[in-house]
């Protein structure tokens, strides 16, 4: 009896890790057709380097009317979030980099609103969410990872 439960264990066990192995083949499958993002901005620039105003991050009342770069560096002394302010509204191109200095995401604004190209990258570059917003409304969406913006 102890032999048949271990076999039946064993048998749901191998069934299992199938299924999981046929799931990350299939992941697998999807990145490795992913788009690369080629564009230069790919690389986050020295803190230093860049003129605009530094933040920690957060939104702060002197803000509220603020016209001009922002950025955020991190300890490496690498810009993480670059973005421009008008009147206090985000407006153009708003740059996220991860720790290392590579680009994770990039959306474009429009008078505090979401208006033009969203892209989501991972730390290969390859490109897990390609999307477009009008006033801040999702109207496309393309990449594995569009589900996570759609709800």
């Amino acid at each position: 009896m102890k032999f048949v439960n271990i076999l039946s264990i064993l048998i749901l066990f191998s069934a299992c890790s199938e299924t999981k192995q046929s799931k990350e083949d299939n992941l697998n499958d999807i990145l490795s057709n992913l788009e690369i993002y080629q564009e230069s901005d790919r690389i986050a620039p020295n803190c230093a380097d860049v003129d605009a105003l530094e933040t920690n991050g957060k939104y702060s009342k002197k803000l509220k009317n603020y016209t001009g770069k922002i950025k955020v560096c991190n300890n490496q002394g690498r810009v993480i979030t670059l973005y421009t302010l008008k009147n206090g509204k985000h407006e153009g191109c708003f740059y996220t980099y991860d720790d290392s200095g590579l680009l994770i995401g990039k959306t474009y604004y429009q008078d505090d609103q979401k208006h033009g190209d969203y892209i989501f990258l991972d730390e290969a570059g390859r490109i897990l969410i390609k999307a477009q917003y009008e006033n801040n409304v999702l109207v496309k969406c393309d990449g594995p990872l569009c589900k996570q913006i759609q709800n």
